[in-house]
């Protein structure tokens, strides 16, 4: 069921040591074989290397007239060790357009299964390698993933004794067939012996009839007890002995089962989801409290201290339950992206910050229209001021996916050694030179002034808050690899929460609160504006984050 599982969800094959025939039967069985024909490439004893079928009416060449393309569209393809190493000798770039599409390697040696791992992992391909052997030890090694089976698991059968003993001690015990009628006789004979005693209390019988039954209750359990500390001594007797194979890979199962792949391919792609969206969530947060605080400093003012100690609890809530989502019990059948420096990451983050941007310069203006009234302001909030920012950082940008490109294709070469050149490739941008017009300010910035609340503090820090937390809910991934935003109950709690305290402390509702953390009171009207602008930011940027992930997320399994 497992190896079905997988087969469905992944590209799987199997290198063994066994005949090609056994090799290729146990395919069919296991369903690796399902075209009409599988075509074996062997030499026979002959020396003459050749594609034929299972029952010998098929022959073909080594390399067919018919060509790879229909030659793997048509057939199920085997390979043995001999045929392996004429085509890693003879027919190089043959070997490397079929070798994604060989279902059975038979017949292998040891380096030989080594050969074929790492030159699939030449090929651009992620591989995962399980075996139970030392033979098995360069292929552990060498692939990307490498799970060691134990050939020395529990038995099945200690396990269900083991349960049925754990599920009898703790219900009550039943007392032994033969007790009962035991019991009913000593009654009896109790009852005949009252009638001689007459003067025995009623409360005397019962006492003898409780400690009859008391001492049948107590045989059983301490039958049960003695089988329990049994079954513990024969499972600490059972050591499992780690192989050559448990040392060469990460990972070692102690069963015998390929059920735990499933297990550590889940575990590893909800892990790579997770750090993705981190870096994600961290550049926008980043970009948006770097505008917030470039705009609370040309103002004059800052967030207090209590204002900053709320935002940091609040965001800290939801730094911990983002990263503690767990896989989904499916598969998926897409693979995540690898890396950072892809179209959709990039173009996500930088379409959502021109999004918050937007947000951010509507939302301002009113407050530094009435901080203007109060003292002169510099203004960089301009369009000469931001689009050169954003050309640069585009060009800047390109350069570097330019770098990582290139870095692909070029191994064993630190990326460092690029980072030190870039620099020398765009040193065109040196004479591009602008003149950035001079500020004239006659209040200049008084950092060491004690903090006095204003709207422009309070409308940045409403603002800056509330876009953190729409982060985390339009970057959280989600599904298909991970638990949803519904189903992670604690960081839904976290951001409803977090979310709440905000509106409250914007509304109004508790002005004796809104004072303890420094906010000054807000205007129906402007209050409402801000309001509906974040609404349309959090729709936006989902929109904008979804369209995106359609377009160039998901890679689909080869």
């Amino acid at each position: 069921m497992t190896i079905k599982y997988l087969i469905e969800q992944l590209r799987v094959i199997m290198i063994t040591g066994d005949n090609s025939l056994t090799a290729c039967h146990v395919a069919r069985e296991l369903r690796f074989f399902r075209k009409a024909q599988a075509l074996i490439l062997d030499n026979e004893g002959s020396g003459n290397f050749e594609w034929h079928s299972i029952d010998r009416k098929v022959h073909l060449p080594v390399v067919p007239e018919i060509g790879h393309k229909t030659l793997v569209k048509e057939y199920d393809l085997c390979l043995t060790g001999q045929a392996f190493a004429c085509l890693l000798t003879n027919h190089g770039s043959f070997l490397d357009k079929i070798l994604p599409c060989v279902k059975v390697f038979a017949r292998m040696a040891p380096k030989q299964k080594e050969h074929v791992i790492t030159r699939l992992k030449q090929l651009g391909h992620v591989t995962l390698m399980c075996g139970d052997g030392t033979n098995d030890v360069g292929a552990l090694k060498h692939a990307h993933v490498g799970v060691a089976l134990l050939s020395h698991p529990l038995l099945d059968k200690e396990k269900e004794r083991l349960k049925e003993a754990a599920d009898k001690f703790k219900q009550q015990a039943p007392l032994p067939p033969n007790s009962i009628e035991s019991a009913k006789s000593r009654l009896l004979d109790t009852i005949n012996k009252k009638r001689h005693h007459p003067r025995m209390q009623p409360s005397r019988r019962d006492e003898m009839s409780a400690a009859s039954h008391s001492s049948e209750t107590s045989t059983a359990q301490k039958k049960i007890n003695q089988m329990l500390k049994q079954i513990e001594e024969e499972e600490k007797a059972q050591i499992i002995r780690l192989g050559d194979a448990s040392i060469a890979a990460p990972f070692t199962s102690k069963y015998s089962s390929i059920q735990s792949i499933c297990h550590v391919i889940k575990q590893g792609r909800c892990t790579l989801v997770t750090t993705l969206q981190m870096f994600k969530i961290l550049a926008l947060n980043a970009l948006v409290l770097a505008y917030g605080q470039s705009v609370l400093y040309l103002g004059g003012v800052k967030f207090s201290d209590s204002q900053a100690t709320v935002q940091g609890l609040l965001l800290a809530a939801c730094f911990l339950f983002v990263s503690r989502s767990k896989p989904l019990k499916t598969l998926a059948k897409q693979k995540p992206l690898a890396n950072i420096f892809n179209i959709y990451t990039l173009s996500t983050v930088t379409l959502q910050f021109a999004v918050h941007l937007s947000c951010l310069l509507f939302l301002v203006q009113e407050p530094l229209k009435t901080l203007a009234k109060q003292k002169p302001l510099a203004n960089i909030f301009n369009i000469y001021t931001l689009s050169t920012v954003t050309l640069q950082f585009a060009v800047h940008l390109s350069c570097l996916l330019y770098l990582v490109q290139e870095k692909r294709f070029k191994k064993n070469v630190l990326l460092s050694n690029y980072v030190g050149k870039y620099y020398e490739k765009i040193s065109f941008l040196r004479m591009c030179r602008f003149s950035v017009p001079e500020v004239n300010r006659t209040h200049p910035v008084k950092l060491d002034e004690p903090f006095k609340p204003n709207l422009l503090n309070t409308t940045v820090y409403i603002i800056s808050v509330t876009l953190q937390l729409s982060t985390f809910a339009v970057n959280y991934r989600g599904h298909p690899f991970m638990e949803s935003l519904l189903e992670n109950k604690a960081l839904l709690m976290s951001v409803l929460f977090s979310l709440g305290s905000i509106l409250m402390l914007s509304s109004g509702m508790a002005p004796e609160l809104s004072a303890k953390f420094e906010l000054v009171d807000i205007s129906n009207e402007f209050r409402m504006v801000i309001w509906t602008v974040l609404a349309c930011d959090f729709l936006g940027c989902f929109t904008v984050d979804r369209i995106l992930l359609w377009i160039f997320g998901d890679i689909r399994i080869r």
